[in-house]
């Protein structure tokens, strides 16, 4: 891996949180849209075309799997309470049903997404984009996760005297 890709991407991701910080007119999926073309171009070796062609597939790739989770996380939700209530069998059964169905169908979709996106990619561009997603999406896991933490620290005093 070479460096100075990664010390330009981190350089840009630092750039865009501070003026993230220091402008609250700014949405912040606007933020992250930005951080993710800078890490686009920097990572994958994308230009200003395949950018433009390319980001706005993968934020619809992106929509479909937050849908995907977000209803995955109703149905989980709901077969723990029908566990924990005794729902009858065949509603749990219709529950379990819609989420194995709700994996698949996410799975065709994700691969139909990155289908498209690949068509304007070269294979070594398709290659570092994969990684570039698994990476991306743990780096905004852990900043959300850490943000959390923060906010439940303000909220919550320590029980007892610092150790």
């Amino acid at each position: 891996m070479k460096l100075r890709p990664v010390l330009a991407a981190v350089a840009i991701a630092a750039g865009v949180f501070a003026t993230a910080r220091a402008q609250d007119e700014r949405p912040a999926a606007e933020q992250m849209r930005r951080l993710f073309a800078a890490r686009l171009k920097a990572d994958v070796g994308l230009d200003d075309t395949q950018v433009a062609t390319v980001l706005p597939k993968i934020e619809a790739l992106e929509k479909a799997r937050r849908d995907t989770g977000r209803e995955r996380r109703r149905l989980v939700r709901e077969l723990r309470q029908g566990i924990e209530s005794g729902m009858p069998d065949a509603d749990l059964q219709q529950r379990l049903d819609a989420l194995d169905r709700l994996g698949q169908e996410g799975e065709r979709s994700t691969r139909a997404g990155l289908q498209e996106v690949d068509r304007d990619l070269t294979v070594p561009q398709r290659v570092r984009l994969r990684f570039l997603l698994v990476q991306f999406r743990d780096e905004m896991r852990r900043s959300i996760q850490d943000a959390g933490g923060i906010h439940r620290q303000r909220r919550s005093p320590p029980a007892g005297p610092p150790p």
